[in-house]
């Protein structure tokens, strides 16, 4: 660089690309991840499923296997809650508490109604392809599947562990102290309090004068 040349100013700046580009990165490790957790709640499902039936020796099918199905369907959530928050999502997560865990429940709920409607939808309304007949109820399944998860992520991300609600805006944070260090307001300055001074002060002689009489009076 010659001595008269004058720097690049955008040399060392992030161009708008960079963020964005860093975002969709977030993004992609976040739904590679929430897919792994979503494999290892089906194994967990399936396991405490299947050994409280072989524990039981009941639960095969009728009342046992919807009470059996409802106890591994909780215990895969709470592993849901517990690994997205401190894997998944991060440091977005921010600290647990029972609002957060009851939010994560409710998104899941609302995850398993969108995932039998979509399943049953399939099954029942639409036509099976020719030759896969025998595998449609395994296709409706994937697909109600496939729809809560699209659900549950975005529920998850923009509700539960949404950074909106954990970190304020700068503005409001800052909005106070920029309050206490503004410099107290003064009163302008009058033009005319020096020439009103002085009337003052000639007024109140005059006055002293007319009290203590004229000199010939003394």
């Amino acid at each position: 660089m010659t001595p008269d040349s004058q720097p690049d100013p955008s040399f060392g700046s992030p161009t708008p690309a960079q963020p964005r580009r860093a975002l969709g990165n977030r993004l992609g490790v976040e739904v590679r991840r929430f897919g792994v957790v979503g494999l290892i709640n089906t194994a967990v499902d399936l396991a405490v499923l299947n050994t409280l039936i072989f524990l039981t020796h009941m639960g095969r099918n009728g009342i046992w296997f919807s009470i059996f199905k409802a106890i591994s369907f909780l215990v895969a959530v709470l592993n849901s809650y517990f690994i997205n928050h401190s894997w998944t999502f991060g440091r977005s997560g921010g600290e647990r508490s029972v609002s957060q865990a009851g939010q994560f429940l409710a998104v899941s709920l609302l995850g398993a109604v969108i995932n039998v409607s979509s399943a049953s939808y399939v099954a029942t309304f639409v036509s099976p392809i020719h030759g896969i007949e025998r595998y449609w109820p395994s296709i409706a399944a994937l697909a109600g599947t496939a729809s809560a998860l699209i659900f549950n992520f975005l529920g998850y991300k923009h509700i539960v562990f949404s950074p909106r609600r954990l970190f304020p805006s700068a503005d409001h944070r800052l909005a106070p102290s920029a309050r206490a260090q503004e410099p107290p307001t003064s009163m302008p300055a009058d033009p005319n309090a020096d020439e009103r001074g002085e009337g003052s002060r000639a007024h109140n002689g005059s006055r002293h004068r007319s009290k203590l009489g004229s000199p010939q009076d003394w």
